[in-house]
């Protein structure tokens, strides 16, 4: 009975105050694991749900509990952590700057003052949305020793709320403006037949060109975006074989891509033909208010236990500019 992701459910006791404590506890420790995953991946490693191999979900039940959560938009977002302090030290939301001060260091003649900028323009207020979701199962699980079915049950509700965090995030790229939508480029050479192997993939790498082109320029250097910044192509699932071609090299050897740029996949993007490009953790901030916290309450007249996630959190995009909608044809 050690192989349970969540606790030791054989050992389980929802009858006390300090057994229903102590289950609380190793659950709420269970949901934040993604999170803390998530804060240890480096930009080279980036890993989404989409990544993981579905074919081998009915065969290898144990592969379940390293199912990745998608966490493919802290790429985009970078995270900030509000979830200390409560009451009067609490905040409902957070602000952003959401444009740069276009500061100029030059030099200072002897004698002379340095030219004083405006720090960082716009500010942004971003409020804490609160997120929420329940779940209702019978005590009869735990009574019959159904384990594997409680165990079921809290990974789905873990699953569920990535899935909206996630969700909410790539909804705010997928709102990026058509004034930043990049056509799909011609090919190198210009003449190169469509009928070549490597057609698509050089007109995909020169939209990705393309479109770091345009964000260096609309950026005007700020937040240091440059043709040195890392750069993330965010894409559907059903770009990714597509997308890595591009981001290889031809069957001549040549690297079609001039920037330093990482692929990153999901499944929640709202279209299935269009990918994003965007200087890495840039573009939007996300602050995270109350982490995913679970509650317990018992429904005498079901004879049924209900288990309530909330959790808050806000995301903002700060300049769209430096987001660029690609297409594919």
């Amino acid at each position: 009975m050690n192989n349970f992701n969540v606790c030791k459910w054989d050992k389980a006791d929802f009858r006390t105050p300090e057994g229903s404590a102590l289950i609380t506890d190793a659950v709420n420790k269970f949901m934040a694991l993604p999170r803390k995953k998530r804060d240890k991946l480096a930009l080279e490693q980036f890993t989404t749900r989409g990544d993981f191999p579905t074919d081998a979900y009915p065969f290898l039940e144990v592969l379940r509990r390293d199912v990745p959560a998608d966490m493919g938009w802290t790429a985009i977002f970078k995270p900030l952590d509000f979830t200390a302090g409560d009451g009067a030290a609490g905040e409902a939301g957070f602000d952003v700057m959401a444009k740069g001060s276009g500061v100029v260091l030059a030099e200072v003649p002897t004698g002379q003052k340095a030219k004083v900028y405006q720090a960082q323009g716009d500010s942004i207020r971003v409020p804490f949305v609160l997120y929420g979701g329940a779940i209702n199962y019978h005590r009869t699980l735990i009574q019959d020793g159904r384990w594997w079915d409680l165990d079921d049950t809290f990974l789905e509700l873990r699953n569920a709320y990535y899935t909206a965090l996630a969700s909410a995030h790539y909804a705010l790229v997928d709102a990026t403006a058509a004034t930043y939508n990049v056509a799909w480029q011609n090919p190198t050479p210009a003449a190169l037949a469509n009928t070549d192997y490597n057609y698509v993939a050089s007109r995909d790498a020169n939209t990705i060109n393309a479109a770091v082109l345009q964000i260096i320029t609309n950026a005007n250097k700020w937040a240091g975006i440059g043709k040195d910044t890392p750069y993330v192509v965010l894409a559907p699932l059903a770009l990714a074989n597509r997308l890595k071609r591009a981001l290889g090299i031809d069957t001549y050897g040549n690297r079609l891509v001039d920037f330093n740029v990482q692929l990153v996949t999901t499944e929640n993007l709202a279209a299935s033909n269009v990918f994003y490009v965007a200087p890495y953790q840039a573009a939007g901030r996300s602050g995270m208010r109350s982490d995913y916290e679970i509650e317990f309450s018992r429904e005498v007249l079901a004879y049924a236990e209900t288990a309530v996630a909330w959790s808050r959190f806000g995301a903002a995009i700060l300049s769209e500019a430096v987001i660029a909608r690609c297409a594919t044809a």
